[in-house]
Formats: structure tokens, C-alpha cells, sequence
């Protein structure tokens, strides 16, 4: 609460560093938080089935993940390069 006030109260925006670390890090905070919450469960349940489900699911994850950043990257870049020009 603090934080986002002095944020907001500030005459200048947050290095671009800083937010991204910010960011970073309340990403792998709801990724703990969703772990701890789905993974035993499905750890404890019986049968090869569940073990599979819990790899297959965690790889496609990650795999948006990186695709989503390869295309929200490649689409920032292409705006940069030529929208500066007209």
C-alpha cells in the first residue's frame, strides 16, 4: 500500500527497471501461490494418469508463456521501427 502510493504521488514514473522487477516478481508470487495450491492435490491423487496430466499441463504453460512473450515482443518492435518515420 505504501509502495503504490508513493508511486502515485510521485512527479516522475518509476524506472523502467523497477517495474519490471516489480512485475517479475509478483508473477512468480501468484505462481507460488497457485502451486501450493493445485500441485498437492494432484501430486497425492493415485495413478500414472494424474502424474502425466500435472507434466503435460506444466510444459504447456511454460510453452504460451514463452510464445506470448516471442509475440508480444516481435510486435513491439515492428511498432517502434516504423512509427517513428511518418
Amino acid at each position: 500500500l505504501i509502495g503504490s502510493l508513493v508511486t502515485v504521488l510521485s512527479p516522475t514514473p518509476p524506472p523502467k527497471i523497477l517495474a519490471h522487477a516489480l512485475q517479475h516478481l509478483a508473477a512468480g508470487i501468484m505462481l507460488c501461490a497457485i502451486s501450493m495450491e493445485l500441485v498437492p492435490p494432484l501430486a497425492a491423487a493415485k495413478g500414472r494418469p494424474s502424474i502425466t496430466g500435472l507434466i503435460v499441463g506444466f510444459c504447456l504453460g511454460v510453452s504460451v508463456m514463452i510464445g506470448m512473450s516471442v509475440i508480444i515482443d516481435e510486435g513491439d518492435s515492428e511498432a517502434s521501427e516504423g512509427g517513428g518515420d511518418q
